[in-house]
């Protein structure tokens, strides 16, 4: 999945909400961030990261309501027609 077969990709998620402070972050920041985060896990180096992007995904988990259980049986009846 890279170029160069010395080096790997690696993937930082961050759970926020859309317009909250992290997802209104720039990809820079958000890079930089992972890339700052990686490096005191000593994970990897600053050096190590060579590049970077984001993807933001609305409403990416669900979120459980007290309804839940009925919709996921609902779902999962559809399957099975």
């Amino acid at each position: 999945m890279v170029a160069d077969p010395n080096t790997s990709g690696l993937g930082v998620e961050y759970h926020c909400q859309q317009g909250d402070d992290t997802w209104s972050r720039s990809d820079e920041q958000l890079i930089s961030l992972a890339t700052e985060e990686l490096s005191r896990l000593k994970l990897c180096t600053r050096l190590d990261v060579t590049g970077g992007w984001v993807v933001r995904v609305p409403r990416a988990y669900p979120r459980y309501t007290g309804n839940y259980r009925r919709d996921v049986k609902t779902i999962a009846d559809a399957a099975y027609v």
